[in-house]
């Protein structure tokens, strides 16, 4: 009850996560998947795992989600997506390739 009456930012931190989305940068410089369906309104753990010996990136401009992880190591963001549409992505080797990709909000 009192977790209701915190800020939304603050109370976020205190819930679990619904939804979990996790990219994986690959040893040929790729990412994968590359396509997400996910609710909107819920939680939701962004991870980016770099699987090689590279630094990946992960960027969605749309909502200024930007996420580095470096070589054999992983980051995650929680993050809501409130509104449905498309969200395209950039991920791949920072500095290199990039593939694009998109999370679908439903």
């Amino acid at each position: 009850d009192r977790g209701e009456k915190l800020p939304s930012n603050i109370r976020e931190l205190l819930l679990e996560p619904k939804v979990i989305l996790t990219l994986e940068g690959r040893d040929d410089s790729s990412c994968t998947p590359l396509n997400f369906d996910v609710p909107a309104g819920q939680l939701i753990k962004l991870n980016l795992k770099a699987t090689s010996k590279k630094m990946f990136l992960l960027s969605i401009p749309q909502i200024g989600i930007s996420l580095m992880a470096d070589s054999g190591k992983a980051v995650s963001k929680i993050i809501r997506f409130d509104k449905t549409g498309t969200f395209a992505f950039k991920c791949g080797v920072h500095g290199g390739r990039e593939s694009n990709g998109k999370i679908i909000v439903k």
